[in-house]
């Protein structure tokens, strides 16, 4: 019979294991790095074109299926994927190591006088929108949405 080192017992066990240290003689060390579960990223995408697409959600996910099947639908239309872009869900998660030649901005509370309208400060084009979620069902809204969208990308009917 093999014997199991006592560091790599929970690997059988699903349920904390509690050492109780005065009814064992070895040294139990923590689990290694490698076997640690891995972070959940606060990004999605590759950003190979400078596009950084916030979804500023009140439920702080990075985005719904429903949502991301809407938005890529308008972007592989511009010829963009998610290797394009990077999407996140807070301007707060961006580091500076992050660049990016567009911003487009989804919020269940934006800007009235910014709403569907592409704005350049300091060499970045912004664009502000209602939620994902507020768009998709709404046709007036996936309108603006995809004339703005256009227009960000300089792709409007000459």
């Amino acid at each position: 019979m093999i014997k199991l080192d006592p560091e790599h017992i929970h690997l059988l066990l699903d349920e904390p294991i509690y050492v109780l240290h005065e009814h064992f003689d070895a040294v139990v060390s923590e689990p290694s790095a490698e076997l640690e579960k891995p972070q959940i990223s606060n990004h999605k995408g590759e950003n190979k074109k400078g596009i950084v697409i916030i979804n500023h959600d009140d439920n702080s996910e990075l985005m719904s299926q429903e949502d991301e099947t809407f938005l890529f639908k308008g972007l592989n239309a511009l010829d963009l994927t998610l290797e394009d872009v990077l999407i996140t869900y807070s301007e707060d998660s961006l580091d500076d190591s992050i660049e990016f030649k567009k911003q487009i901005f989804f919020s269940s509370n934006p800007d009235p006088e910014k709403l569907y309208k592409v704005e350049t400060i300091g060499g970045v084009q912004y664009l502000e929108c209602d939620s994902l979620q507020s768009i998709r069902p709404d046709i007036e809204l996936q309108k603006k949405f995809w004339i703005a969208l256009k227009t960000l990308f300089n792709r409007l009917a000459k």
